[in-house]
């Protein structure tokens, strides 16, 4: 089965790394080791690329959980404020001092 080509205009450049990792894996099923390694290597690039276009998303987004949903990223986790801490009571101290002469 041939993949249809990518064609994104926001990011050429991501569609681009994904149609060569397309590429890559229909000359890896001959199982060269030469292509197997470079659809390896394409795979890192394409897994690379959407890590950048993902914080490019979230960094845009600045916290808006709307904008963060509609990009179709998973959204890990939300901001969560944490309750104060308390002050600590009843703490001690223990103190050791040893002495070594010198000379």
């Amino acid at each position: 089965m041939i993949a249809p080509k990518v064609t994104w205009t926001c990011q050429p450049k991501f569609a681009k790394v994904v149609n060569l990792f397309q590429d890559a894996m229909a000359n890896a099923s001959s199982r060269d080791s030469v292509a197997i390694i470079t659809k390896n290597k394409m795979r890192r690039l394409v897994n690379d690329n959407l890590i950048m276009l993902s914080n490019y998303v979230t960094m845009v987004a600045l916290g808006d959980t709307d904008i963060l949903l509609s990009s179709r990223f998973e959204v890990r986790k939300t901001n969560i404020t944490a309750p104060p801490l308390e002050a600590p009571v009843n703490i001690r101290a223990l103190m050791v001092l040893t002495w070594v002469k010198l000379y």
